[in-house]
């Protein structure tokens, strides 16, 4: 039985049925699109976390650049004397 065979037996069911057949095809459809979505986006998501290990945290930034910040100054002040 091909596709268009099924579309004309189909359309000569009640249109509650062809109603109801239309919604499930519609979520069904709906259903696998939104799985591969997600599929996606947590490939994505663990793809970005493992980036975001790599990245400094932004308190280690702070400390480090007030360190180096206290280090020029103390250097600077050393010259005057």
């Amino acid at each position: 039985m091909g596709f268009f065979e099924l579309l004309e037996k189909l359309r000569e069911k009640p249109e509650n049925f062809r109603k109801k057949i239309a919604f499930a095809a519609v979520f069904i459809i709906t259903a696998v699109i939104f799985f591969f979505w997600l599929a996606a986006f947590d490939f994505r998501f663990q793809s970005s976390s493992e980036e975001i290990k790599q990245i400094e945290k932004p308190a280690a930034v702070i400390k480090e650049s007030i360190l180096n910040f206290y280090g020029i100054i103390k250097e600077n002040i050393g010259r005057f004397k």
